[in-house]
């Protein structure tokens, strides 16, 4: 399959290097509005660089978009791609607005072609096996999930759109939004939600239908340089689960070589979990099935994320209806 990669930043990158792994799909295009920037990543995946997004819609061998670009960016994006009756995987968030969200899959769906959306936790080996462990009951009944995902202000970004508001959605929407889209997978419904932050860290308490309560904490606010940072917590009736990405270090594995007792290192996150979610996409594609993270249930997260700044906002706990899918 054929795929044009829209954004050449960090992300794009990101997706480049999985893309080299995947040899069932081919990147034709790289489409970045800095020409050198798409040159240079173009280059290192043999793909045809571009600055006019015509190029990629009007070139009947590309089948899909990867939208790789400013969250402000992702509705037009998505909705000129359906419009050419290409297939959309977009990263998250899938908008910041639920209007836009819905209007993204409202205009997927008209065209008849699939939307998947960039939640990439639930790719990563620790997290599903931590889901597999809530799911088996070896922990009991979860009471209480604690979340986090920190580190410094991502400079990365270009014109420091992160930095906007109206363009990344802060720190809850932006990076808070993993997490509580693995929760909101995981546990099922959110019915209550109270949130504190700043422009750069936010505090996110959530109510579970179950009655679990989830404590998620989202930060840009740590020094330049400190290691990003993950953390998980589940405790349960039967159980505790803990992990975080400080920790997971390779495993020493004793092998016996050549009668000698040698320990040799093995990596506990057997695959890149942003390509096992891009398989997984075009996967979806070749059997004509939907994606994990379709477009419906990115918009389900988004919401949850939007009452946690609307609460911030107002000080005030805010009620949630609906279910998850």
């Amino acid at each position: 399959m054929h795929v044009a990669l829209l954004g050449a930043g960090m992300m794009g990158q990101t997706h480049a290097h999985a893309y080299k792994t995947m040899p069932k799909v081919k990147v034709a295009w790289v489409f970045d509005k800095d020409a050198k920037r798409a040159q240079r990543l173009a280059a290192m995946l043999d793909a045809r660089p571009t600055t006019r997004l015509d190029d990629v819609l009007e070139d009947g061998n590309v089948q899909a978009v990867d939208i790789c670009l400013p969250t402000d960016l992702h509705r037009t994006f998505t909705e000129k791609a359906a419009a050419a009756g290409k297939h959309v995987f977009c990263e998250k968030p899938i908008a910041l607005t639920v209007e836009d969200a819905e209007a993204m899959v409202e205009a997927c769906e008209k065209a008849n072609v699939t939307l998947m959306v960039g939640h990439v936790v639930r790719f990563f080996a620790d997290y599903q096996a931590a889901r597999r462990l809530v799911e088996s009951g070896a922990i009991g009944e979860p009471k209480v999930i604690r979340a986090a995902r920190t580190g410094a202000f991502p400079k990365w970004g270009s014109d420091n759109w992160f930095a906007d508001e109206s363009r990344s959605g802060g720190p809850i929407v932006d990076l808070a939004i993993h997490d509580i889209d693995w929760i909101r997978w995981t546990f099922g419904d959110v019915v209550r939600v109270y949130a504190k932050r700043t422009d750069r860290y936010a505090l996110v308490t959530l109510r579970l239908a179950s009655g679990a309560i989830c404590h998620v904490e989202a930060s840009w606010a740590h020094p330049d340089g400190t290691p990003f940072t993950t953390k998980l917590e589940i405790a349960g009736t039967k159980g505790l689960y803990t992990t975080d990405n400080q920790s997971i270090i390779p495993l020493a594995i004793r092998r016996t070589v050549d009668g000698q007792h040698v320990y040799q290192p093995e990596n506990p996150q057997p695959r890149d979990p942003y390509a096992l979610e891009l398989e997984h996409f075009f996967d979806c594609l070749e059997k004509g099935t939907q994606p994990l993270t379709h477009g419906r249930e990115a918009a389900k997260t988004l919401a949850i994320c939007l009452a946690a700044n609307e609460s911030a906002k107002t000080g005030q706990v805010v009620t949630l209806g609906g279910a998850s899918s």
